[in-house]
């Protein structure tokens, strides 16, 4: 067990930290409420783009509106100020891409646009918000 004596400026000891196998329990804290937190040895962590929803078009909002919980290539999740996009694997990412620029989806090539460029960075989401940024490198749409 490896024990670590956390000091404040004028040489107190604030908190003692025991680490035994797996766990960091705080145990000495002068007033602040005993925790344990297991170890974890791997996390998993999604990636998700932020991108304004100023770069889609109003007929993209539209048909992303129709796709909530109906389409079995692309999950969409809608919310008062925008999407989050699942970004598809390869076998979706086929089919969504003929969809898009050869079929009837409704959407302009706005979706499948950044939906190309997530998956090149290799992005799990794509969040589509108000609040989020604008880039440079896509076209913006006022609706």
């Amino acid at each position: 067990m490896q024990t670590i004596h956390v000091k404040i400026e004028a040489g107190e000891i604030l908190a003692t930290l025991h680490i035994p196998d797996g766990e960091v329990r705080i145990r000495e804290t002068h007033g602040v409420e005993v925790e344990t937190h297991p170890k974890i040895e791997a996390f998993e962590v999604s990636r998700a783009w932020e991108v304004s929803i100023s770069h889609i078009k109003e007929i993209d909002a539209e048909a992303l509106e129709m796709l909530v919980e109906e389409s079995p290539h692309l999950i969409v999740h809608q919310y008062r100020e925008g999407f989050w996009l699942a970004v598809p694997d390869d076998t979706d990412w086929a089919t969504i891409e003929d969809e898009c620029y050869f079929g009837n989806s409704g959407f302009s090539v706005a979706i499948p646009h950044i939906l190309s460029i997530a998956r090149g960075h290799k992005f799990q989401y794509v969040h589509l918000d108000a609040d989020a940024p604008l880039y440079e490198f896509l076209p913006e749409y006022h609706w």
